[in-house]
C-alpha cells in the first residue's frame, strides 16, 4: 500500500496514525498507534468512564481514548471523505 498521511509522534488526546491505500484491494488502511511516548501515557490516566452512543446503544467507554478517537476523527474525517468519493 501507500501512504497517505502518517503522525508518528502524536500528543495528549491525539494518537498517532497512518493511513494507507491499498489500490489493488480498493482498501483504506487506517492503522493507530498504542502507548509508547510519554504523552501517551498521559491519555492513558484519564480512564474515568465515558457515556458512549454507537450504532443507537449506549454504554461507557474510556475517556482518554474516546478523546483521542473524536480528536483523530475531526483530524482525518475531509481527507477520507474525499478518498471516498473518488
Amino acid at each position: 500500500g501507500m501512504i497517505i498521511s502518517a503522525q508518528w509522534g502524536g500528543k495528549i488526546f491525539y494518537p498517532g496514525y497512518v493511513i494507507c491505500v491499498d489500490h489493488s484491494e480498493k482498501e483504506i488502511i487506517l492503522a493507530v498507534r498504542g502507548t509508547f511516548f510519554p504523552q501517551d501515557f498521559l491519555t492513558d490516566l484519564v480512564c474515568k468512564a465515558a457515556p458512549f452512543t454507537f450504532a443507537q446503544e449506549n454504554g461507557h467507554c474510556h475517556d482518554g481514548m474516546l478523546r483521542s478517537a473524536r480528536n483523530l476523527l475531526c483530524k482525518i474525517e475531509p481527507m477520507l471523505s474525499g478518498m471516498l468519493k473518488r
